[in-house]
């Protein structure tokens, strides 16, 4: 609901800018464009690219990046790759932005395996990951269910001297949950407190505690 308002909020002042007769130029078009990708309103950001080039302006970095953003929001990871091919061609290569968005748009989707393959494409250009990379590939493991390689990409993250926040600590609990919704019920005895550790749920239960323990040992 807030990005939707937020995006009719832009759409007022593009169209107060217009009637005004102010000419748009690319930082605006890109403001315009961060709005759709916020509110993951693919086919709107896709039309506005079209608008800003028939308006003799060339979309950069920034502006792709939006447009990609915004068909990943909308769950549409194949015309996120098709605007990367543009962008290409325009003689623009996608940067650590453009695969960190991405990554984050297969990690949605619980798609693991190409949220790997992006990061081997990423890093064989030259682009190393950050913060943002490391959370959206533990974000795709948990999604996943392979809560193991979750905590494996956060050893990664420590080792590349990353410090993990809070929101990479949630999305590890959040793939705990899941993990442990999706089990199979398991009979307990009366009484039991946690999880037996040979279910998956104390399974993921013990690597949290395990990790959260190592985390404070530091």
């Amino acid at each position: 609901a807030g990005s939707a308002r937020r995006l009719d909020m832009a759409i007022r002042v593009w169209h107060d800018m217009k009637r005004d007769g102010i000419r748009a130029d690319v930082p605006a078009y890109n403001a315009l464009l961060n709005a759709y990708a916020k509110a993951g309103a693919a086919r709107e950001a896709l039309n506005a690219l079209d608008v800003m080039r028939r308006a003799g302006f060339s979309p950069n970095a920034i502006s792709y990046n939006s447009v990609i953003d915004a068909c990943g929001r909308a769950g549409d990871v194949k015309a996120a790759h098709a605007v990367v091919q543009e962008m290409q061609a325009e003689g623009i290569p996608p940067n650590q932005r453009t695969f960190s968005i991405l990554i984050h748009a297969c990690a949605r989707q619980g798609k693991m395996q190409a949220a790997f393959d992006l990061l081997d494409e990423m890093q064989s250009r030259g682009l190393p990951p950050n913060e943002v990379t490391y959370g959206s590939l533990i974000d795709a493991c948990g999604r996943a269910g392979h809560i193991q390689a979750a905590f494996g990409v956060l050893k990664e993250m420590e080792r590349q001297g990353f410090t993990p926040n809070v929101i990479v600590w949630t999305t590890l609990i959040d793939a705990c949950v899941k993990l442990a919704a999706r089990a199979p019920p398991v009979a307990e005895p009366l009484g039991a407190s946690a999880p037996p550790q040979s279910s998956p749920a104390g399974q993921a239960q013990q690597v949290l505690v395990e990790e959260l323990d190592n985390s404070d040992g530091k």
